[in-house]
């Protein structure tokens, strides 16, 4: 599912290098000190930064290979959504909609019950705990078989 091969990105006072596998159904998880390069290797997978040297293969493909179906199977959970603060949560749940043909509209509402994450509240009102849970939820709302979360 995820092939990474002496992957390397330096930056003037930082260099990453990782080689690892992540197979269907296993669940891997990424531990180091803030500055340990997890966003970037992230990011990496994803296509939006370029490495340096090495190889990231995610479904076969290069980051920059992967089709709009093949994104669609990513579930992605980073720190900040990417919605304007201004938003509410049922101003997003039509762009999600919109952007992922599975995303199941009423389970995430519904999750958004449970989590007492209130619909008409603008996102810049949210606790950090409250975006967290949110950004979760949107990852995982469209039955993406891969996740990558990185969310404090």
């Amino acid at each position: 599912m995820l092939s990474i091969e002496n992957f390397r990105k330096r930056y003037d006072d930082f260099e990453l290098d990782c080689t690892m596998s992540v197979e269907p159904g296993q669940i891997t998880g990424i531990v180091g000190a803030n500055g340990a390069g997890k966003s970037t290797l992230f990011k990496a997978i994803l296509g939006l930064v370029k490495g340096d040297s090495g190889r990231i293969t995610l479904f076969g493909k290069e980051p920059q290979q992967l089709t709009r179906e093949d994104k669609e199977k990513i579930g992605v959970a980073f720190t900040n959504a990417g919605f304007n603060e201004y938003l509410r949560i049922k101003d997003i749940v039509p762009v999600l909609s919109n952007v992922y043909p599975s995303f199941e509209k009423e389970k995430f509402l519904g999750s958004c019950k449970k989590l007492n994450l209130p619909l008409d509240k603008k996102l810049k009102e949210f606790s950090t705990g409250m975006k967290a849970k949110l950004n979760v939820l949107i990852a995982v709302s469209h039955q993406a078989p891969f996740l990558i979360l990185d969310v404090k």
